[in-house]
């Protein structure tokens, strides 16, 4: 016995000596934590706490205290009214190898979302009962739970997926004439021609329309009057051209209708103000019938730009054709009409969704070996209003337990820690957060 005893001490001591902390792991640290190897004490700050969880074969009680974790991790708690916190520790549980550890075991999440309960008793606003991921035990996705009428898409631009993804393809305008009228090309369109991933290859970018559909939807002008063949006026008729060949501004992110009218209006002065003034004020009101024609008597200069912006904006937006009915040119060819608007030309927020599944992790990227459609049936939506998400069911064509079946575990889909939102365990600066430290191999929000 008291060999034993020597053998275990010299070896001990031989470890000490040399520095070889890892001889005391229960087994070796994962990849993302290889470099505290022999630093134990980066974590482990408690002395003894091992041996206290040993004899203790108490599940719950960690070796490692949160603290140790907030050190570099900015994890924030998972729902402000969820009956208990778990440790850092009790879900991402080290020295298992090369294991990754946010991949926490379901057994973790099932504890409270089998039967979930509030701590301040009001209802769970989430399913209240998940026991795995089949479709029995686990529910459809919220954009597709009808409250209080059929899911529709909140999106007020009026598009059809399958008027756009015709086999023999779509009329684009490749360029404006000087006349108004436009030169047009027909072009099959793919998905990826407007849906693309964004850098990290999880979500698609936003839709905007210079970026995806200014190049087949510019917005033409056109300017009153009837075109003189006076060669005597042939210069300004030329700046007119040019007005009528270059589209109307579009409005960016952020900026409303106003853009677009001081734009107009911006280029208007520029016309009557370009050298030379080849006798503009006879040819205004002789040609185009206008001082004398509209006003009945001789006005100033600037009142022309004045009546020009009057039927710019007539031709941008009249809510109701010459019929009586809903218009759909200008502006209402794409977009809806809100009374309610304080914008200069009353419509209404496109209102695309940047994200559908906000509480579910996804990445394109790994998916990119699929067709489009065979997960979102876009080639059959007429209407805006039709949601071209995949159904739960769908995801599990692929995501199963069974046999070939891809990941199905909550972590695979689901994020623990919020990323907007959240509360600190504790407060203060951190230097890195639990988003930096684990962007590459994260799906992301």
């Amino acid at each position: 016995m008291l060999g034993a005893a020597l053998v275990s001490l010299g070896l001990v001591m031989g470890a000490l000596l040399l520095d070889k902390k890892t001889a005391f792991q229960s087994g070796p640290l994962s990849h993302s934590h290889g470099s505290f190897n022999n630093a134990c004490a980066q974590c482990h700050t408690e002395p003894f706490a091992p041996a206290a969880r040993l004899i203790l074969s108490n599940s719950n009680f960690s070796s490692v205290s949160d603290a140790s974790c907030v050190k570099c991790h900015n994890p924030g708690i998972h729902h402000l009214a969820e009956q208990f916190q778990p440790s850092c520790a009790s879900c991402h549980k080290e020295h298992q190898g090369e294991r990754d550890l946010k991949r926490v075991p379901d057994s973790e999440c099932l504890q409270c979302h089998k039967d979930l309960h509030r701590a301040d008793n009001a209802p769970p606003q989430v399913a209240q009962s998940i026991t795995g991921f089949d479709a029995k035990s686990h529910p459809e996705m919220r954009i597709h739970q009808a409250i209080g009428g059929p899911s529709t898409d909140p999106g007020t631009v009026r598009f059809s997926h399958q008027s756009h993804l015709k086999p023999d393809g779509i009329l684009t305008i490749a360029s404006f004439l000087p006349n108004g009228d436009a030169n047009r090309v027909r072009k099959i369109l793919r998905c990826a021609d407007c849906h693309q991933t964004d850098k990290s290859g999880n979500l698609m970018t936003e839709i905007s329309y210079d970026a995806h559909c200014k190049s087949c939807h510019p917005v033409p002008v056109r300017l009153a009057g009837t075109p003189s063949k006076d060669p005597r006026y042939t210069k300004f008729e030329t700046l007119v051209a040019n007005f009528q060949a270059r589209p109307a501004l579009h409005p960016a992110k952020g900026q409303d209708t106003s853009a677009t009218l001081g734009e107009l209006r911006q280029r208007l002065e520029k016309l009557i103000g370009d050298p030379p003034q080849v006798q503009i004020m006879d040819y205004l009101d002789f040609q185009y019938g206008f001082f004398n024609g509209v006003f009945g008597a001789r006005r100033e200069m600037s009142d022309w730009p004045k009546a020009q912006m009057k039927f710019l904006v007539e031709q941008l937006f009249h809510p109701f054709g010459k019929d009586g009915k809903p218009s759909q040119a200008g502006c209402l060819y794409c977009h809806t009409a809100d009374p309610k608007s304080a914008d200069p030309i009353p419509l209404a927020k496109s209102n695309i969704p940047k994200r559908w599944n906000r509480h579910a992790l996804f990445r394109h990227q790994s998916h990119q070996h699929l067709d489009c459609q065979s997960c979102h049936k876009a080639q059959f939506s007429q209407n805006t209003s039709d949601i071209l998400m995949p159904t739960i069911k769908q995801c599990m064509n692929c995501h199963h337990t069974g046999s070939g079946g891809a990941r199905a575990d909550c972590s695979e889909c689901h994020k623990y820690h919020p990323e907007n939102g959240s509360r600190d365990i504790q407060s203060g600066a951190y230097s890195h957060t639990l988003e930096a430290l684990t962007r590459e191999g994260n799906h992301g929000p």
